[in-house]
């Protein structure tokens, strides 16, 4: 592993080494990521909220699995619990410890479960397997690839910090030592690249668990992958890299971003804070689309094929932005949610509260 310039780093951080299929945004799985493809926003809110009793609080946003099941995190005592596509149902997988990280889900329907530093798989029959107690403390959820295998970035090792790699199965099958403290997000990029950043470098894992180091970008904080490239946002700019790893663009941002997410057609979402909030939608040539107020405490969003999204925020509203910004229609339903909200197999969506509760979003029978 040998350190290269900023250009030629970046190039290897940011050009597609193998063809797989593109990921929604870095807290959903492959699974999710499938889902949203299905999504259509509707332009009128859902008619019913139906709300899914749980044995305890959730403990992590919730998934959808291939199956159209959903999976969420519980508390105390810790488990997993599996909901039936229509609600009615709801079984669960108790879990040796409590979840740290939000779940993801493998290629065969596989939840990924992470707890401190120890990985759980569970199967879509409920068989729960104890896959890997790792060195240090787990900073994310895993990051599924397309081909099924998952990674995880462990921090506070010997070495700082790790990638472990686990086989589509759940086993592990290689550590490489990142070396860095982190201090951004982490994040899958399309060819299946897992990228962090430290103080003094970026770091990637590729898809054949080699690490390549670049100079760090000053006051990085968060990634989002962008076709074949990738946009990241620092304290004060939102920055595009192209294939060739040339940042190609830098937009001035006027505060830090709370989230940064892919939002289609080579564009990505930004929530700035401040007296009001506000969504920016800026495409991948550095122009700003749209500007729009969103109410505070945004999450991530989820984004439909046409660009429109639905913003959840924890004091409970849903609002529906149009590919513009403008704002569609917004649902309140009193609780304090857990975003992001997944797309359900035969229309609306699902999203988990800080309570014993799934909620349920779609149009009445």
């Amino acid at each position: 592993m040998r350190p290269v310039g900023p250009l030629a780093a970046l190039l290897a951080l940011a050009a597609p080494a193998l063809a797989t299929p593109a990921r929604a945004d870095r807290a959903t799985s492959l699974a999710r990521s499938r889902a949203a493809l299905t999504l259509a926003l509707p332009a009128h809110p859902w008619s019913a909220v139906e709300r899914v009793e749980l044995p305890s609080p959730c403990a992590t946003p919730v998934v959808a699995l291939p199956t159209g099941e959903l999976a969420v995190g519980l508390e105390a005592p810790p488990a997993l619990a599996f909901i039936a596509p229509d609600g009615e149902r709801v079984r669960v997988t108790p879990l040796e410890r409590r979840i740290t990280q939000p779940l993801a889900v493998g290629r065969d329907g596989r939840v990924w479960v992470v707890a401190d530093r120890y990985v759980f798989t569970v199967a879509p029959d409920g068989t729960a397997r104890s896959s890997a107690d790792v060195t240090g403390r787990i900073e994310d959820a895993a990051f599924v690839r397309a081909d099924g295998t998952a990674v995880v970035f462990a921090g506070a090792t010997a070495s700082g910090t790790e990638f472990v790699t686990f086989s589509p199965e759940g086993d592990p099958v290689g550590v490489r030592a990142a070396g860095v403290r982190p201090l951004a997000d982490r994040v899958l990029l399309d060819d299946g690249r897992v990228l962090t950043a430290g103080e003094r470098s970026l770091v990637s894992l590729d898809a054949r668990d080699v690490v390549t180091r670049a100079a760090a970008v000053p006051d990085l904080r968060r990634f989002a992958p962008l076709g074949d490239g990738v946009a990241m946002a620092t304290d004060r700019a939102l920055l595009f890299a192209d294939r060739d790893g040339v940042i190609q663009r830098r937009l001035d941002l006027p505060e830090a971003p709370l989230w940064l997410a892919p939002f289609g057609d080579r564009r990505v979402g930004l929530a700035l804070p401040g007296s009001v909030p506000q969504l920016w939608i800026v495409g991948a040539d550095g122009a700003v689309a749209a500007r729009a107020p969103i109410p505070p405490g945004s999450g991530a969003p989820l984004v439909d094929p046409t660009g429109a999204a639905l913003v959840p925020t924890r004091g409970g509203d849903l609002v529906c932005v149009d590919r513009d910004g403008a704002e569609r229609w917004r649902v309140t339903v009193r609780e304090t949610l857990r975003p992001p909200a997944v797309a359900l197999p035969r229309g609306g969506v699902a999203i988990a509260t800080e309570g014993s509760q799934v909620l349920l979003l779609r149009d009445g029978p």
